[in-house]
């Protein structure tokens, strides 16, 4: 390859060039493979987060729920005791 280059000096430029091109194709693409990648775990892992979120909110509802009622009976044990 070397002598080919030699003999058609005219080429060599062509063929760098053609190099980089290549080179830089591929360097995207797995840039782009290795981003996309990332964002599909930081999805599932956003996913998790957010069933985890939504089951925390429905304790919470059944805890404030549950307090609620806590609250109303002492309230009506207070008011018998009082009497």
């Amino acid at each position: 390859m070397g002598e080919a280059l030699c003999k058609n000096k005219w080429m060599a430029p062509w063929i760098g060039m053609a190099l980089t091109v290549v080179i830089n194709l591929i360097a995207i693409g797995y840039w782009s493979g290795s981003i996309q990648a990332h964002q599909a775990e930081l999805d599932r892992r956003l996913a998790i987060v957010e069933a985890s979120d939504q089951a925390q909110q429905r304790w919470l509802e059944r805890i404030a729920s549950i307090e609620t009622s806590v609250n109303y009976i002492r309230d009506a044990v207070r008011e018998r005791k009082g009497q």
